[in-house]
């Protein structure tokens, strides 16, 4: 008798000692959308500009992931790059010790800081068998999205935007800013807001950092959002 007096403390302490591990913690998932639909492989979609849109993939990086208390004291954070992966479902979540129950902001850089460019840091999901590291050309493609449309006359109706540059005006970087309450579940990020701004019959192809790739990533950053 004494003895299950005793498991059924263990077993208890135990479950308390997990439920106080995760209370603080929540998960947050990461979707991809286009005008609040689910992005989905095979699908099209159609722009506010007209153009029909089917994708192909979809990549980009989060660095410098912080949680910010209300108050602004920072109480998690991880600085190496996250690549986020459409075609990838473990790659689509804010690792759960960065995201803390209750209200705060999420911050993160949409991009690979300025050091790891130039330092020839090439781990984890900065490996360049990833496919976003430019090997003619040094750095990291920020955000990658490449796909179809009717509308493109080029090679196979195919739009490429592979997105990047860290340094002066071509400095594609862009740092988001997201409000998360109690309730908050989702990261969302739609490519509506992207291409609402382009036509693809005229813009299809931004493939090395330009004035052109940084106005496309601050459409992309518009795109993201917690629900």
């Amino acid at each position: 008798m004494r003895n299950s007096w005793i498991s059924i403390l263990l077993l208890f302490f135990a479950t308390q000692l997990l439920l106080g591990q995760s209370k603080d913690e929540k998960k947050l998932n990461i979707a991809f959308y286009f005008q609040k639909q689910k992005l989905e492989k095979g699908k099209y979609y159609r722009s506010i500009q007209g153009d029909t849109l089917s994708f192909d993939k979809v990549k980009c990086y989060f660095s410098e992931i912080t949680w910010l208390q209300d108050d602004g004291d920072t109480i998690a954070q991880q600085k190496y790059p996250q690549l986020v992966d459409w075609e990838a479902p473990p790659s689509l979540a804010i690792p759960d010790a960065l995201i803390k129950n209750g209200s705060g902001f999420l911050q993160f850089t949409v991009g690979v800081p300025y050091a790891y460019n130039v330092n020839g840091v090439f781990e984890g999901d900065l490996d360049p068998v990833k496919g976003m590291y430019w090997a003619w050309q040094s750095g990291f493609i920020f955000v990658k999205i490449e796909g179809k449309s009717p509308n493109c006359t080029t090679y196979k109706n195919q739009f490429l935007f592979h997105l990047g540059g860290f340094s002066a005006e071509t400095n594609a970087l862009t740092r988001v800013n997201l409000p998360v309450t109690f309730n908050s579940s989702q990261l969302s990020i739609d490519l509506f807001y992207l291409f609402d701004n382009i036509k693809v019959r005229k813009t299809n192809a931004v493939m090395s950092p330009s004035a052109e790739a940084v106005q496309l990533a601050n459409y992309f950053k518009t795109g993201i959002a917690i629900q």
